[in-house]
């Protein structure tokens, strides 16, 4: 299986920033986590992959801010896989979106067996894991596509978010555990109000690459859709993971340095 990859590294992060102004001038995929930095988190997870079914790797890091710190530190650390082509660059003048970023890419895409997205201020536990239940239900449960989604209680005013419902499912056995795998019906912004429970896509995306994938990636109004618009296209179906980490403000950021530093001390 051809796994391509586009790791989402090219916003402004502004939240963050004027959150912690010791990190105003740093980009977000450079922040510093412990002896790492955050898009090593990534890079680390995905160089580093022993899954039987994965034939070839190919990754794609799409910039804008901060451009050239993100592409040097990436470039003098990962010289080796850049040389043999697994690790790429996207250099966006203007900032793209989700879906522009994707139709830029979408001969590498189209020309591969799996497409893999994340947010690079996303960050799960155990990725190895649950790429391993990805692969078993991509290829033995007749899913096609897939997200990763997570219960987090709202602990700040009313805000819009997305919504997802939610219908059948199906569970299947993975290391004497069952996975509970969610048929998605419907996507929606709406208001949340504060301390209600709602859930949250997480920004990790698999999708299989087939005649229905094909065809929405080559229609003509795909660069004119938003990322609710093209996920709602799709056979779409979901998997929960009980914990995760979005880093958008310091306390986010704090909450995973502690987390990382008792769970991932290997690195």
């Amino acid at each position: 299986m051809r796994l391509f990859v586009i790791i989402f590294s090219a916003g402004y992060s502004s939240r963050f920033r004027n959150s912690y102004k010791l990190y105003k001038e740093i980009p977000k995929p450079l922040i510093p986590i412990y002896n790492k930095k955050l898009i090593d988190l990534h890079l680390h997870n995905l160089l580093s992959l022993r899954n039987i079914n994965i034939k070839s790797l190919k990754i794609y890091v799409n910039l804008h801010y901060k451009a050239f710190e993100i592409f040097s530190y990436i470039s003098s650390s990962y010289e080796e896989y850049i040389n043999k082509g697994i690790i790429n660059f996207l250099f966006e003048p203007n900032l793209l979106g989700h879906i522009k970023t994707i139709d830029k890419l979408k001969s590498y895409i189209l020309n591969s067996d799996l497409f893999f997205m994340l947010n690079c201020d996303s960050f799960i536990g155990k990725f190895y894991n649950y790429l391993d239940i990805v692969l078993e239900v991509l290829i033995n449960n007749k899913v096609n596509n897939l997200i990763f989604v997570s219960d987090k209680r709202i602990l700040q005013d009313k805000k819009t978010y997305t919504h997802f419902e939610f219908k059948d499912c199906f569970t299947f056995k993975y290391k004497n555990k069952l996975i509970k795998i969610s048929k998605v019906n419907n996507i929606y912004k709406n208001e949340v109000s504060f301390r209600e429970y709602i859930t949250l896509y997480i920004g990790f995306s698999f999708f299989r690459i087939n005649r229905e994938f094909n065809n929405i990636l080559l229609s003509r109004d795909f660069k004119e859709l938003n990322f609710i618009d093209f996920l709602n296209k799709l056979d779409l179906y979901s998997l929960k993971i009980p914990y995760f980490f979005e880093i958008t403000e310091v306390k986010d950021y704090l909450d995973f340095l502690n987390y990382y530093l008792f769970y991932y001390k290997y690195y």
